[in-house]
């Protein structure tokens, strides 16, 4: 019964609902059910789509005024590098997750990572303007995340800050008090 549940759980994770949806699904009784669906049958389905995080990430050089690019995460899964301009997306990329926290190292165009820290728990790594199958687990939904010295740092809902080498592999954990 257990792997049935988590398959459904998971299931749903992975859709992207409209609000009437959800709204719908946390009713739990039938007639409540029906009475929402006749309610709503005239009104337009919408989504909503909230940016959660942002951070810049440098183009090309090393320099306090050089040309940046916007990162954004949203709602919908999505990974959004905009064009230095800021006017138009440049990329769009899929994550399994929602994106909460970002953090760079590098300069996008030669050498550069974007590490996602999302609700599930995980960090995944964008390299090239694509999705690596580089991910850190962190055992826990994460509060923060930095990168120094050429390591991966991660505070966890936890109470425990996670050091990461640059391959993936944990370094060391404080556990907080």
């Amino acid at each position: 019964m257990e792997k049935v549940i988590k398959y459904y759980e998971q299931l749903l994770h992975n859709l992207d609902m409209c609000t009437q949806s959800i709204d719908l699904l946390a009713l739990e009784n039938l007639e409540e059910q029906a009475k929402f669906v006749m309610d709503k049958s005239n009104a337009p389905m919408y989504q909503c789509n909230f940016l959660t995080c942002m951070k810049s990430i440098s183009k090309n050089r090393d320099e306090q005024k050089s040309i940046s690019l916007l990162l954004l995460c949203n709602e919908n899964r999505e990974l959004i590098i905009m064009e230095a301009s800021g006017i138009k997306i440049k990329i769009t990329i899929k994550l399994p997750s929602v994106g909460v926290f970002i953090e760079t190292h590098g300069l996008y165009d030669i050498d550069g990572k974007i590490f996602v820290a999302c609700r599930d728990g995980k960090v995944y790594v964008i390299k090239g303007g694509a999705l690596t199958n580089q991910v850190y687990d962190i055992e826990s939904k994460p509060v923060g995340i930095a990168y120094i010295e050429k390591s991966l740092i991660v505070a966890g809902m936890n109470n425990v800050i996670s050091s990461y080498y640059g391959k993936g592999k944990k370094n060391y954990s404080i556990y907080m008090p």
